[in-house]
């Protein structure tokens, strides 16, 4: 990286990643990924029968709020429309919502990015082409025919 820390880092919800960006990086800003956000969305509002209304409605209010007051006041109907406003993970991230809801980040440079799905399109191409047991030496080799080298 030339001795330059990024302007941001995108991670999963990983708080030893978290704490180490913000120790090594001090100055990056630092967010979490809405679409793992979203998809651990449908692991815990399982229990409720409208779980895809629920899902739905969230996903317009994280992409499609013009304001912190908009997407805070949105979050606050839907839990009140589901009765949510007891579920643990619903609470968490909306006390959270500054480390992940696009609004938040809305005067920073992302480049329309919200999410790891770029590198996480990466891990899937080289999976192919390594796995848990692969040594470094043949990780070089695989990593190089898969850059077709």
């Amino acid at each position: 990286m030339g001795g330059k820390a990024p302007h941001g880092i995108i991670t999963d919800q990983c708080m030893a990643i978290g704490n180490a960006i913000e120790k090594v990086f001090p100055n990056t800003k630092y967010r979490w990924c809405s679409w793992h956000i979203m998809r651990n969305a449908k692991k815990h509002l399982n229990f409720n029968e409208d779980r895809d209304k629920i899902r739905k409605e969230l996903r317009h209010t994280l992409y499609d709020s013009f304001s912190i007051e908009e997407f805070e006041k949105k979050w606050e109907e839907i839990g009140a429309k589901y009765k949510l406003q007891e579920v643990n993970w619903f609470n968490e991230m909306f006390n959270l919502r500054h480390q992940w809801v696009p609004v938040f980040f809305k005067g920073d440079l992302w480049a329309s990015m919200s999410s790891t799905q770029r590198s996480e399109s990466m891990n899937n191409f080289f999976k192919a082409f390594v796995n848990l047991n692969t040594t470094l030496k043949d990780f070089v080799q695989q990593y190089c025919l898969a850059l077709g080298k």
